[in-house]
């Protein structure tokens, strides 16, 4: 085998740091956009949706009515949302 140029040697580290720099990067994305903690007396849900789904945060009166509603004791939205709504009070 031949032995590495001192032009290939530098490309190595090059690339090393960028790619070192890449997982910095999105490890810094990745904990500055968890999602914020949802308040007291309210749940967070995620729906399905035509265009795929939503989030939406829904409190007092409208989270009591919503646990209560048909839509959270029906598929596939009862194995998530009513733990959150327990948690929240509303059983």
């Amino acid at each position: 085998m031949r032995e590495t140029t001192s032009r290939e040697r530098r490309i190595v580290r090059i690339l090393v740091a960028l790619l070192a720099a890449a997982a910095v990067a999105v490890t810094i994305v990745a904990i500055g956009s968890s999602s914020p903690k949802t308040p007291a007396g309210c749940i967070s849900v995620e729906l399905p949706s035509t265009m795929g789904g939503v989030s939406s945060q829904l409190c007092g009166s409208t989270a009591r009515a919503f646990c209560h509603g048909q839509a959270a004791h029906t598929e596939p939205l009862n194995t998530t949302v009513l733990p959150k709504c327990r948690a929240a009070g509303f059983d």
